[in-house]
Formats: C-alpha cells, structure tokens, sequence
C-alpha cells in the first residue's frame, strides 16, 4: 500500500471516530442553558402595586381626559374628532379605579368598566392570540416618522396590559385576567412582516411615541 493510500485511509478513520464521539457526546443530556439579558440599569421591583393606583380621588365632573357619555366612556377629540385613544383611555381607567378604591362609590368603576370594554372593543387578536390596539389618526412623532395607519404604541400594549391587571385585582373578575393574558402575547410575537411586532426606535431631541424615556422607546412596526 503506498504513502498516499495510508494517509487517506488514516483519515477517513479519523473523520468516523468523530463522528463516533460527537454522537456519543450529544446523546447526553444537555446542561441548562444560562441565559443572560441586557437591561438599561433598571431593576423590577415585585413589592410594590401598580405605578397608575393612587390614593388621589377625582371628581366625577373631571375633564382631563375627555367627557364621559351616558354610557360612561371617556371619549377624546383631536381636532374636534373624537378618536379611539387607549393611552388617554388607560390613563382615565386608572384614574376611576384608584377614586374607587378609596371611595367606593358604584359610579368610578361603572366607567373604568365601560371604557376598557369600549377600548377591547377596538382591538384584535393577531393568529396567535395576542390583543393588539391599533390607533386610527395620523401620527408624526417628532415630525420624523408617519406611523400611517393604522399605527401601533407600545405605550398603549404595556398601559392596557396595567390597566386590565389592575381591573382583575379590584373586582376579582377572572374575564379581565384573561384579557391581560393575551395583551401579554403581544410582547412575545416575533417580526412578520404585515403583522404588528416590537421594535427599539430611537427619537434623539424629541418625546417618543411610547412616552417611556424622552430618548428612545419600546414600538411597534405598522402592518405593510
């Protein structure tokens, strides 16, 4: 047997016992897996109750955020519209459930009730369950992007997923938990285009859509 004919068959023995040993070795169990996370400084405190539950009490003849109708939904107008507003209308809601709290009175949950049902009513469920609240005015934040329409705010995802979490700890009414349940969903939906999915964008000088820093926000991509 020549030289080169050795040397091909020593590797050809080596290439199999690799094989032989990578099997071997991945038949085993796996160790867990450490997963790490990038955060901006910030820390989660579970000790506290919600930051929109207060112990202020609002009049009932309040118009911060819009006039209530009969049937006691807050509605804002823009430009003499009035808009289907989840942000302005979680606002609102927990408003009326912390004056509840404190007061009791019937009349404060009667309108957290209808207007976050009114909210819910606007909203849809994407394929995989997830409850999205889409806005259907124009909005150019900064005068640096046109959301289109209709446009998505994470601010509008993380309040509503407050309020309703807030509305299961007043009442004890399990439909409002489901209903967070699945305003939850959204944060776990991965980018498709022609669907709503989270994306970091950065408003240098100018408030963000989101209202969560003046510098960068959590939002959503518009359907395309």
């Amino acid at each position: 047997m020549r030289y080169r004919d050795i040397s091909r068959s020593l590797t050809a023995l080596i290439a199999a016992a690799a094989m032989l040993l990578a099997a071997a070795v991945t038949s085993q169990a796996a160790p867990p897996v450490q997963l790490t996370y990038a955060n901006a400084n910030y820390a989660i405190n579970t000790a506290g109750g919600s930051p929109y539950i207060g112990t202020a009490v609002v009049p009932l003849t309040a118009t911060t955020w819009g006039t209530v109708n009969s049937k006691g939904v807050v509605q804002i107008k823009i430009n003499n519209v009035v808009v289907y507003h989840p942000v302005n209308s979680a606002w609102f809601v927990n408003q009326m459930l912390s004056s509840y709290r404190v007061t009791k009175n019937p009349e404060y949950l009667r309108r957290a009730d209808a207007t976050t049902r009114y909210i819910l009513s606007g909203s849809f469920s994407d394929a995989s369950g997830a409850t999205w609240f889409p806005y259907r005015f124009r909005h150019t934040p900064g005068n640096k992007i046109d959301m289109g329409i209709p446009w998505y705010s994470g601010m509008a995802q993380g309040m509503m997923l407050s309020t309703l979490v807030n509305l299961y700890e007043t009442t004890g009414n399990v439909y409002w938990k489901t209903q967070a349940d699945r305003v939850f969903r959204s944060y776990q939906v991965p980018k498709k285009n022609g669907t709503p999915w989270f994306q970091d964008q950065v408003l240098k000088a100018a408030k963000s859509m989101c209202g969560s820093r003046n510098t960068s926000a959590r939002t959503f991509r518009p359907p395309t």
